[in-house]
């Protein structure tokens, strides 16, 4: 725990470099022990030539009797699923009344039963029966095949107030009736001509850039010491690097 009082000088060493003089014999001498010191990197300069894909895309044309064939030759990429809109009642067991699930079922297919007969009463049986309460009507958003679980049960409903037999769905039953359907249809060229032509010109960027390194790569093989021959079969400028040393400095 011991404390030290004390007192300092500063000599700064500007006050004497003014004093100094060096002569050329004494830094020629100085230079010649110490030359490792001053080595400069080794460095280079390239000759290079650039394959960029964004060029080639650049420089594809495609005509409208390209897009139409290609449009052709592919619709089933252009497909509108199926979609229905359908309203639904669920029924499920009531914490109330401690209803079971075989109690559920049976309810649904009384209920499924009386409704394929009788659709027109099926939204007034939404308001009665069921347990969702968060849709208008008992609506639900369009189901389009392909991403939804009800779509497989969907597949003949194409007359609007068909109604279903009871869905096993989650904790409870479901029956649906149909509102509207829209069929599984090709789109039209104009809409997705836009598509076709990105489509396209990706596909024939990806080939032409295989092509020309495959090409690249037997050219420079063969002519090593120039890239000149290089440039002139593939139509590719040949480039020139600045001085560069290994870590990339200049």
């Amino acid at each position: 725990m011991q404390k030290r009082d004390y007192s300092y000088l500063t000599i700064p060493l500007e006050q004497f470099t003014s004093q100094v003089k060096v002569s050329d014999a004494e830094i020629n001498s100085f230079y010649k022990k110490h030359q490792k010191e001053y080595l400069s990197p080794e460095m280079v300069s390239i000759d290079y030539v650039r394959v960029s894909m964004d060029e080639i895309k650049r420089n594809i044309k495609l005509s409208e009797e390209q897009l139409v064939q290609y449009y052709e030759d592919n619709k089933n990429n252009y497909l509108m699923p199926m979609q229905w809109r359908v309203a639904h009642i669920l029924l499920k067991p009531s914490d109330s009344t401690f209803q079971s699930l075989e109690a559920v079922k049976e309810q649904a297919n009384k209920l499924s039963e009386h409704l394929q007969e009788s659709p027109g009463e099926f939204s007034d049986n939404i308001k009665l029966v069921s347990a969702d309460k968060s849709s208008v009507d008992g609506v639900l958003p369009w189901i389009v095949a392909g991403n939804s679980e009800y779509d497989k049960h969907l597949l003949n409903f194409t007359i609007p107030n068909q109604v279903s037999k009871p869905i096993k769905l989650g904790s409870g039953y479901e029956i649906l009736k149909l509102i509207e359907y829209k069929p599984a249809t090709i789109k039209p060229f104009a809409e997705v001509k836009d598509l076709i032509k990105e489509q396209m010109q990706i596909e024939l960027t990806q080939r032409k850039y295989t092509e020309l390194l495959e090409k690249l790569a037997d050219l420079s093989y063969q002519t090593p010491d120039s890239l000149d021959m290089v440039g002139k079969l593939l139509d590719l400028s040949v480039e020139h690097s600045s001085l560069f040393n290994k870590d990339g400095g200049r």
